[in-house]
């Protein structure tokens, strides 16, 4: 079936139309907006403090899981790595290797509350002293900005 007629209406019209017809469909949509994640200014003191860790499984139809972490100050990828498997191993592999590439072992490691994330997690609490008394911040998968937005 094809179009016959092909009409060019002004976006303005329309939000008129919306406003004059559904008025109280608007007002609804607008406090909707509202209650968005409400974003904060990310500031870190000094690289290599916080080092962002997540996993993506869009591919796992495919046996490719995608291990990714990103340094919350530069934005440096630190280890970006592609496996088979999802196991809390592999993840700590990663992570022992990007220490060793980079020298240096994050302040504090941002991660979500997957099970693949655990051996980074006992890593790093075992390395907790007086100044870093939280090494591990948890929370959900799409509040971890830095590795989100990679």
């Amino acid at each position: 079936m094809t179009a016959k007629y092909i009409y060019h209406i002004p976006r303005q019209r329309i939000r008129n139309s919306i406003k004059r017809i559904d008025a109280s469909g608007l007002v609804e949509r607008r406090e909707q907006t509202k209650r968005r994640i409400f974003r904060r200014c990310y500031s870190s003191p000094f690289p290599h403090y916080c080092w962002h860790i997540d996993g993506n499984h869009k591919l796992i139809r495919w046996g490719i899981v995608v291990h990714c972490a990103i340094d919350g100050h530069s934005r440096l990828c630190t280890f970006l790595k592609c496996s088979n498997n999802n196991r809390s191993t592999t993840v700590y592999e990663y992570f022992v290797m990007a220490c060793e590439e980079v020298g240096y072992v994050p302040v504090k490691v941002r991660t979500d509350y997957g099970g693949e994330n655990q051996l980074v997690w006992k890593a790093m609490v075992g390395l907790k002293n007086d100044i870093n008394k939280n090494p591990v911040i948890l929370g959900s998968s799409v509040h971890n900005q830095r590795v989100e937005r990679f």
